[in-house]
């Protein structure tokens, strides 16, 4: 017998009363029955409502109870499982055998058969894979995007693909342009005097656009000494006139007459006949409209030859377009970019005076500097937008003040 019963469950009563206790009522099976239905009408109505002809069917034909199951042509040469552990275990090491040499003669013998065993190794004239590690040419994948075995090895990722603009340079300026010949410690007169006229056509130009500046501010604002009488015109200029202007307006202020706004009468509204023609009109205007780009349409047809002149004109203004902007792009390589609100501007000509050329490089004053000869071939090639350097904000001293008390202390 069973010592462990199982301990039935009482149902709870509830009051079917409450809306709260329906919820309660299990309808597993209820909701079982209706999902077996809904099944049965899909699949070819219910089986409570069909005949017993459609459910069953009697077999006449005679069936073979004593057949053999025929085994299947793939299982047929496989060995049964029960024969596994006879079969050789092919993971098992295998066992070597040391055999006793007795005689000579099979010592002489096993030498023979292992002297005609032994392969001859033949020459192999092996290549080596001679590469110029330095040769662009030869080298096709020098490319950063190109996948590096150890790269992907250790990394374990590939490379960023890098934008087509990355390679480019961002102007075909050089890097380090020669000086001028005039600029040498010791150069030739023809040199050192076409180096001096291209300076001083350079402050030629400075000097001009300053004059340029001066004409068109200070010299139509001549600053002239101002007599007394003048300066307290100017400054008593509108006072008079506004007092006298002031008592004018007053007296027009009591001419002018206060205008109100006519209301409108039941008699100016429209009459119920002038809105019919007024919406008559509207009506043929549109009609006229309309009627009106047809017939340009219908003239469109007859402008074919027309349309196609000026679509052929279109197009080369187009090319001819194309091909002044590749020129402009070309020409834009050579030249400095605004890349900033500074523009570039070229520095001045570094040379020696005929006076001051020395003929011993012991006295010779060194021109220029280098680091700002490269910050200036920086911002030339567009690498640097220019810059100017801050002035120091200088703050005013703190004022030190004495208190009374303190006067007699200190």
């Amino acid at each position: 017998m069973n010592t462990t019963l199982e301990k039935k469950t009482k149902r709870k009563k509830l009051s079917k009363n409450k809306k709260k206790s329906w919820r309660k009522v299990n309808i597993s099976e209820i909701e079982e029955f209706l999902e077996d239905e809904a099944l049965q009408k899909r699949t070819g109505g219910l089986a409570r409502e069909k005949k017993n002809e459609e459910l069953f069917f009697i077999d006449k034909k005679p069936g073979d109870s004593n057949a053999e199951l025929k085994p299947s042509k793939r299982n047929a040469n496989k060995p049964l499982k029960c024969f596994s552990g006879l079969l050789p275990d092919h993971q098992a090491a295998q066992i070597k055998r040391s055999q006793k040499k007795t005689n000579k003669t099979s010592k002489v013998k096993t030498a023979k058969t292992t002297v005609k065993s032994v392969p001859v190794k033949r020459k192999v004239n092996r290549q080596r894979n001679s590469k110029d590690i330095w040769n662009d040419a030869e080298d096709g994948n020098n490319d950063m995007n190109s996948p590096d075995e150890h790269f992907l090895k250790v990394t374990r990722t590939k490379r960023v693909k890098t934008p087509k603009t990355y390679h480019k340079k961002p102007s075909e300026i050089e890097a380090i342009t020669a000086p001028h010949p005039g600029a040498s410690y010791n150069p030739t007169f023809e040199d050192h005097q076409e180096l001096l006229k291209r300076a001083t056509e350079i402050e030629k130009k400075k000097l001009k656009e300053q004059q340029k500046i001066y004409n068109s501010l200070n010299a139509k604002f001549p600053k002239t000494p101002i007599s007394e009488e003048e300066y307290l015109k100017e400054m008593s200029g509108g006072i008079i006139d506004n007092e006298d202007a002031e008592d004018d307006s007053g007296d027009e202020s009591d001419d002018v007459q206060v205008t109100h706004r006519a209301t409108i009468s039941r008699e100016d509204k429209k009459t119920e006949k002038q809105r019919k023609k007024e919406k008559a009109r509207k009506l043929q205007e549109k009609v006229q409209k309309l009627e009106k780009i047809k017939k340009i349409k219908n003239h469109d047809i007859y402008r074919l030859k027309q349309i196609k002149e000026e679509l052929h004109q279109h197009k080369m203004a187009s090319v001819m377009r194309k091909r002044l902007k590749a020129k402009m792009s070309e020409s834009k390589k050579n030249r400095t970019k605004k890349l900033g609100s500074i523009k570039y501007e070229e520095p001045s000509v570094e040379l020696k005076l005929s006076n001051e050329l020395e003929s011993n490089l012991r006295r010779l004053k060194p021109e220029g500097d280098l680091l700002k000869d490269r910050y200036n071939s920086f911002c030339k090639r567009n690498i640097i937008e220019p810059r100017k350097r801050i002035k120091k904000f200088s703050k005013y001293k703190p004022k030190y003040f004495e208190k009374k008390g303190h006067k007699e202390l200190s």
